[in-house]
């Protein structure tokens, strides 16, 4: 857990702080914080001589999962690297909840603006377009741009935890094969009612 969030604040990181899709981690000096969405610190850590020292830890075994996974899934790869030469989706499939905070919301616009041949769409909550360069923007119901990318990196990015959640369901959904059930035409089925015995 350590070796990863060291590692993704060094080469994703600005001013010692790199926001995730559902953590956030900070170091100062060689203290580290590692939060979930809600701020809340889950550990903290002290890195003394090529060594972490845990003065903190309060994950659960998922979080240790997503920290374990990511750390497997790029042992070989330069994780700096990752959004640039192989986009977002390759990103997200490496790294899942540790991805940089956004990248599901680039990858949902993206697929939903290409299914519906649309360069903008205006919905509840977020306003999403893209532009002749591929690059995307989300804007929320107040009209606040909360996600820019430039050359298909992200640049900007001001999501809540609510906007994080929205679209890692989204996301999540979108990723599920479509069941036989969704691939059939919608037809109208009648509860069956139980037959009394006479």
């Amino acid at each position: 857990m350590a070796a990863v969030s060291v590692a993704l604040v060094a080469k994703l990181g600005v001013d010692g702080k790199y926001e995730a899709e559902n953590y956030r981690i900070q170091s100062q000096d060689n203290l580290y914080e590692i939060a979930n969405l809600d701020g809340k610190a889950i550990a903290k850590f002290e890195l003394q001589s090529n060594r972490a020292v845990f003065i903190k830890d309060r994950t659960t075994v998922e979080q240790q999962i997503d920290f374990i996974n990511t750390a497997f899934r790029t042992t070989t790869v330069d994780i700096a690297s990752l959004t640039q030469n192989q986009g977002y989706p390759t990103t997200i499939s490496k790294m899942g909840d540790l991805s940089p905070a956004g990248s599901r919301g680039v990858v949902v616009v993206d697929n939903f603006l290409s299914q519906t041949e649309k360069e903008t769409f205006q919905g509840e909550n977020y306003t999403l377009k893209r532009n002749q360069d591929g690059d995307i923007e989300i804007a929320n119901d107040m009209g606040e741009n909360i996600l820019r990318t430039d050359q298909g990196q992200i640049t900007s990015q001001s999501m809540t935890p609510e906007d994080l959640a929205s679209f890692k369901h989204i996301f999540q959904r979108m990723s599920q094969p479509a069941s036989a059930a969704d691939k059939l035409p919608r037809l109208k089925v009648e509860p069956v009612k139980p037959q009394l015995a006479r």
